[in-house]
């Protein structure tokens, strides 16, 4: 009897274990394998480990979740064996670092999250390798210089943002790396002088805003660095002609 009992519970921790760690699978029409899954026990958590697969075989991702939700590292492939993205989940929200790549192996974004927001720096690079942005959140929104580049990795724009918002100077430049254009913001809007400047440095025109409007007097400038014409403007509307001082 003793030994007909131990037997008995020796097959049903059998059967839990087998529960615990089973596998399940899906497949294509084809007959070819599309999905596998097994369940483990990690660190006291019951994870469930997931891959799917190309129809031709060519693994396509490979995630875990827990609580059926992501947890974990998640691979991601395209079908010539490339890796697409590389992320990291934590409760079912994107959490450290995310990286995406190219199909041929080049990295073309990395951003940092914190449960499921961005948060630090969002990087976008070109499929040369080449950095084309760069914006920094935190808790998801917009803080921080946003800057732009060109290929000659020079910054083409820079414009900073507190909470969202628009705030500060805003500047473009011109490729050689010379200031281009310069704007200031308060609160989303543009307030105080706005200027374009040449490549070499040299103020081309300028004038005032309030509240994204031109208000006051515009004036634009000749190769020499006087004053060419001028238009007066209120609240936006032009008021009269321009003004030719210097038509040289």
């Amino acid at each position: 009897m003793k030994r007909i009992i131990l037997l008995t519970i020796f097959s049903m921790l059998v059967s839990v274990s087998v529960a615990a760690t089973g596998s399940d699978n899906e497949y294509y029409s084809s007959g070819k394998l599309m999905s596998s899954a097994t369940k483990n026990v990690v660190d006291g958590l019951k994870i469930r480990s997931v891959k799917i697969f190309y129809e031709s075989g060519v693994l396509k991702s490979e995630f875990s979740t827990y609580r059926a939700k992501l947890h974990g590292i998640q691979k991601d492939y395209y079908e010539n064996g490339q890796t697409k993205e590389v992320s990291n989940w934590f409760g079912g929200k994107k959490s450290g670092v995310n990286n995406t790549y190219s199909d041929n192996g080049k990295l073309i974004m990395e951003a940092s999250y914190v449960s499921g927001n961005y948060d630090g720096a969002l990087k976008l690079y070109d499929n040369d390798g080449n950095l084309v942005s760069e914006t920094h959140f935190a808790n998801g929104v917009l803080n921080g210089i946003s800057t732009t580049y060109y290929k000659n990795n020079k910054p083409s724009s820079e414009v900073n943002y507190v909470n969202g918002i628009k705030q500060g100077v805003a500047k473009t430049y011109h490729i050689n790396g010379a200031l281009a254009t310069e704007v200031n913001y308060m609160d989303n809007k543009t307030n105080g002088a706005a200027k374009n400047y040449d490549q070499g440095g040299k103020v081309e025109s300028e004038v005032n805003f309030i509240d994204d409007k031109p208000d006051g007097l515009q004036k634009t400038y000749g190769e020499d660095g006087k004053v060419r014409d001028e238009m007066e403007y209120s609240k936006g509307k032009k008021l009269g002609k321009r003004h030719i001082i210097n038509d040289k």
